[in-house]
């Protein structure tokens, strides 16, 4: 039990980081976005596909 918490703590703990890694890069190009992680994946498809911002075709392709 205590390894499946181990492994479950990690997990969150990557997702977290991958959360704030994207939006330091979106606020790069000047977009912020709220620090909870359901305003990232409801804003996130938005952003891409507004080409309206600033974001290069590289990274709304990555």
């Amino acid at each position: 039990m205590q390894a499946l918490h181990q492994l479950h703590s990690e997990r969150v703990r990557q997702r977290t980081a991958t959360a704030n890694q994207i939006r330091g890069l979106l606020s790069e190009y000047g977009i912020t976005i709220a620090k909870r992680l359901d305003h990232l994946r409801h804003a996130l498809p938005r952003i891409i596909e507004d080409l309206g911002n600033s974001l290069s075709p590289g990274l709304r392709a990555y």
